[in-house]
């Protein structure tokens, strides 16, 4: 939940950050500037972050300083603290300086860029059309920001792209800003399979109709993707859906647990695995999520635990009824705008960029939370944009297409 990284791990790192800016110039040369040298990404990105929050002028300028050096290899670890800093004018900065560093850093800028919200405008002519996977990616996803006389054709060409990294990004800026193409490609990916069907699949889960949904349940049965196809059935929200979860637990273990668990309400609690230690007590349970490893929009990755089945299903018997076929639903509450708004609050961190993202599609692009930024930072934005969140078309993505 976004309040407990709040005021856990990332309070303690902020304590921690605003303690080497308090040290003045003496840190800078001792600690920051070794730092940003050192090739460790963590130790780059918190002195990245330093000297750009710091409040003395020179301090940002040995940042930028340091980030056009084209054998900065920190580089991309240094943008990192652009797109978590909140510094006025950052986004004029890293503009003027992006046709002077390294072209290796460019994914980064774009990246940074998307993530705060920023138009890259005519950065975009410095992207050559040849470009590799993760620069396209990255520009697609910041392209979202722009005029959409620039958005439309750069998207529509790259929803052809057959490499996964473009594909996706073309889906997700696509369908936020309401292109057909897109919604026709997210149906065509889900049928072929192939690269691109996470995002495919998500897509029919959170705004398909019926014959789009019956896709997730060929998918699960197709093992290049089987996995996809278990992420997206736990944002579909349907009876149906927790059924079929339900009958992968075993299997699937974690994964398909905690799809059905986003639909159901169940506690994850009732069928946690026991700890697999033998020094521990037998009764005592693993605590779900506490190893989960995100991954974007695409399934997270689960400890292999063997789940108790029989719990579950019990569990199911009980609650079932109360779930009208047909209806969506989310921790066993009936969807809503409102109860989509608050679980970017309460749902476990790995689930929320998938949330956000269908938000953004909802609200045609007036939704935008950058999930990877800081706790107390998201929650600040949240408040702001609860009115938009208020007014997302609960609708199929269908009826959304406007272009």
């Amino acid at each position: 939940m976004l309040a407990e990284v709040a005021a856990g791990d990332e309070v303690r790192l902020l304590a921690h950050l605003e303690g080497l800016s308090l040290a003045g110039n003496v840190a800078v040369h001792r600690l920051l500037l070794p730092a940003l040298e050192s090739g460790e990404p963590g130790r780059a990105r918190a002195a990245a972050h330093v000297l750009l929050a710091s409040p003395e002028p020179r301090d940002a300028q040995v940042f930028w300083e340091r980030l056009s050096a084209r054998d900065m290899e920190s580089g991309p670890d240094m943008l990192r603290a652009v797109g978590l800093c909140e510094r006025a004018g950052l986004d004029s900065e890293l503009s003027r300086m992006l046709p002077v560093l390294n072209p290796d850093f460019w994914p980064a800028v774009f990246d940074c860029l998307g993530a705060r919200g920023a138009d890259p405008g005519g950065l975009l002519r410095h992207v050559p059309s040849d470009a590799e996977p993760t620069l396209l990616a990255s520009v697609l996803r910041a392209a979202r920001f722009t005029d959409r006389s620039v958005s439309k054709p750069l998207t529509e060409r790259r929803l052809r792209d057959a490499r996964a990294p473009v594909l996706e990004a073309a889906m997700e800026t696509g369908l936020v800003l309401g292109f057909q193409s897109a919604w026709l490609r997210c149906r065509q990916v889900a049928e072929s399979g192939g690269p691109g069907v996470t995002h495919a699949l998500l897509a029919l889960a959170m705004g398909g109709d019926a014959a789009d949904l019956s896709l997730l349940g060929s998918a699960l049965v197709a093992p290049g993707s089987r996995e996809a196809a278990l992420w997206a059935l736990g944002f579909s929200g349907q009876r149906s859906a927790a059924d079929a979860l339900l009958g992968e637990v075993e299997a699937s273990g974690g994964l398909a647990a905690d799809a059905f668990a986003a639909i159901t309400g169940m506690p994850l609690a009732v069928g946690a695995p026991h700890a697999p230690d033998s020094d521990v007590d037998a009764d005592e349970e693993v605590t779900p999520g506490e190893e989960i490893v995100a991954n974007g929009l695409g399934p997270p990755r689960f400890p292999r635990h063997v789940w108790r089945v029989s719990a579950i299903e019990a569990w199911w018997r009980e609650a079932r009824s109360r779930f009208e076929p047909g209806r969506r639903y989310l921790r066993g509450v009936p969807w809503t705008p409102e109860v989509a708004f608050k679980s970017l609050f309460q749902e476990p961190m790995h689930r929320r960029a998938v949330l956000a993202w269908e938000m953004a599609i909802r609200t045609a692009g007036a939704f935008h939370l950058d999930t990877r930024s800081w706790a107390w930072s998201q929650t600040r934005v949240l408040s702001a944009l609860r009115p938009k969140a208020l007014g997302a078309v609960p609708r199929s993505f269908r009826s959304l297409i406007t272009r």
